[in-house]
Parts: C-alpha cells; sequence; structure tokens
C-alpha cells in the first residue's frame, strides 16, 4: 500500500512541476545509490546468523522478521529497477504533454522517477534501522540464553 501511495505522491509531483527537469545524470546516481544499499542491504541480512539461538520461537521471530526485511528490500529495488530500465529507454527527459477532455496537460516523467528514487533510499535507510533492532534483539536473546 505505501508503494501505491509513494507512487501517486510521485506522479502528482511531476504534474505540478512539469517545467522542472531532472537531469539524468542525477537519476543515474540515484539509482547507484539505491543499487549501493541495496547490496549492502542484503549482505547484511544475509548474514545475520541465527544459530546460537536455543529458544526456538525467538528464532523463528526473528527469522520471519529477516525475510519480511528482505522481501522488502528486493521488492522495493524490482520496482525501483523496472521504472528506471524504462525511463532509461526515453529519448530525452523533457516533459510530455497530452490531451484529455480538450484540456492539454503536461507530465514531468524524469521528476517522478526522482521522487521515487529518493523516497526509496529513505525506505533502505528506514529498513536498515529495523535490521539492526532485529540484530540488537538477537544479541539480547543470546545474552539472556548464555546467562541461563
Amino acid at each position: 500500500m505505501k508503494h501505491v501511495i509513494f507512487l501517486i505522491i510521485s506522479l502528482v509531483l511531476g504534474f505540478i512541476f512539469p517545467n522542472l527537469t531532472i537531469p539524468p545524470s542525477l537519476i543515474n546516481t540515484f539509482y547507484s545509490v539505491i543499487g549501493i544499499m541495496f547490496s549492502v542491504g542484503m549482505s547484511l541480512i544475509l548474514s545475520i546468523n541465527t544459530q546460537n539461538v536455543k529458544n526456538v520461537i525467538a528464532k523463528k521471530d526473528i527469522q520471519k522478521k529477516l525475510t519480511h526485511i528482505m522481501n522488502k528490500y528486493i521488492r522495493n529495488f524490482a520496482i525501483v529497477t523496472i521504472i528506471y530500465v524504462i525511463i532509461a529507454c526515453m529519448d530525452n527527459f523533457e516533459p510530455f504533454n497530452f490531451f484529455l477532455l480538450y484540456n492539454e496537460y503536461f507530465f514531468n516523467y524524469s521528476l517522478s522517477v526522482a521522487v521515487i528514487e529518493i523516497i526509496s533510499i529513505m525506505y533502505y535507510i528506514l529498513n536498515m534501522k529495523s535490521m539492526r533492532d532485529e540484530y540488537c534483539k538477537l544479541e539480547e536473546i543470546i545474552d539472556n540464553e548464555q546467562k541461563r
């Protein structure tokens, strides 16, 4: 649901600011940052080891949450990649116009893509915090088990 809201926000901004064109180099830079964040995030998720947890319920809970975070990472990266590939196939980043019910409208898709990419970067940052929280819970569980 959040993805739909973010998509709508980015589309609305593309209509509100049709003359604010984002250069391709900035969109490429944002996508590179997203790729790096995806790679680092996936490495962190895959490197978390729950093997030392003896409590089966706690272990499954942490594994479930980490899998959920991993799936969000993959889904977000897939969506951004598809959008990036589509925009890379466009000839230019100029706003395009279209007519609807005898009115002319302008849409700036480069701005919409940049907004989606910026939101995606913030999304990865928040998910990295979630990952850190789960890692802290994991350490706490292991510490408590070792004290027993």
